[in-house]
């Protein structure tokens, strides 16, 4: 892959150490090749370059939360805050909510940023799933951005110690994949994810923590001390006040 100007010139071999201005990485190839497959399916034309690929769907809500996402995006393109009811642990509260960032945690979206509470007169930075939006009011237009949003913008970085309880047919199936050998020591294998958004550390833990072997769900990484609190109810502890029952 070269450039010419500003423009983007696709060479005939399309394997990806060709690509030499793409990213290198598997998941970042995919990500290049799936963002080709779905500009050329919107223009109706064919795919410049890439291998076919399949994307499984993971992002799931009811499609009648489609028009509520949808104000709750442009709220978040326009940097402007919306009036939402919003079903929380502790029931149905309405909210004034700037979303600053959209979110795909495994197999949800959701939307980052600030709420303040309109009878509790609480605030903080959390969560918030379009799917268990109640309602959507536009008409609000003070907002609170990103600037403020502490645990989003602090970077930490997750250890994972391989369990070696595992059965040994998977265990050394895993170690393969980390640059083990069969039958070698699992607690020389480690899995570390670098710079990952505080706010974000759970989500990754819980997507890093599980796999399924069949038609077995088995733990296959312990967390180690990552020095990151976090809230047993859902996340990691919100800078400003926790809002310990909306999510």
């Amino acid at each position: 892959m070269t450039k010419v100007g500003v423009k983007w010139a696709f060479p005939d071999d399309t394997e990806p150490d060709s690509l030499v201005y793409a990213p290198t990485t598997p998941d970042e190839i995919f990500g290049l090749v799936l963002g080709e497959k779905i500009i050329a399916n919107s223009s109706g034309e064919a795919a410049r370059f890439g291998v076919p690929i399949e994307d499984l769907p993971t992002s799931v809500g009811h499609a009648t939360r489609t028009r509520v996402f949808r104000e709750i995006y442009r709220a978040c393109a326009n940097k402007r805050a919306v009036l939402i009811s919003y079903v929380a642990r502790s029931g149905v509260n309405s909210y004034v909510f700037s979303p600053h960032t959209l979110v795909r945690a495994g197999p949800r979206l959701h939307f980052r940023g600030h709420v303040e509470g309109v009878n509790e007169g609480r605030s903080g930075f959390v969560d918030i799933v379009p799917s268990r939006t109640v309602s959507v009011d536009t008409s609000k237009s003070d907002r609170i951005g990103v600037e403020g949003d502490l645990e989003w913008e602090r970077r930490v970085d997750l250890e994972f110690a391989l369990n070696s309880s595992l059965p040994q047919p998977i265990l050394d199936q895993v170690m393969i994949e980390h640059g083990g050998a069969p039958g070698g020591d699992p607690n020389t294998i480690q899995l570390k994810v670098s710079r990952v958004r505080s706010a974000l550390a759970l989500y990754v833990t819980r997507e890093v923590r599980h796999r399924w072997f069949g038609d077995q769900l088995l733990q296959v990484w312990l967390p180690c001390s990552q020095g990151e609190k976090m809230d047993a109810g859902f996340g990691p502890k919100t800078s400003g006040t926790t809002f310990s029952g909306i999510s």
